[in-house]
């Protein structure tokens, strides 16, 4: 979650990281678990957004539960 970046950039940018090796090994990357998230709406404003950002974290850990939550999450792989 690059600080500053729109998920389109963030998109753009993550090519780079697609290349390299210990990318691939991660075992985000080999369960298909990484993802782009909205930050400036979400994670850097404090305060009663504070439950949005562990809805949208529980979304994203355990979909199943919390269908729709979280619209602007985007799979990554």
């Amino acid at each position: 979650m690059p600080l500053g970046f729109s998920i389109q950039r963030t998109l753009n940018e993550v090519d780079i990281l697609r290349g390299s090796e210990w990318w691939r090994k991660t075992e985000a990357y080999r369960w298909g678990k990484i993802y782009v998230v909205d930050e400036g709406n979400l994670f850097t404003r404090l305060g009663p957004r504070l439950v949005d950002n562990l809805e949208c974290l529980a979304n994203l850990i355990h979909p199943s539960s919390f269908k729709g939550v979280i619209a602007q999450s985007v799979w990554l792989t």
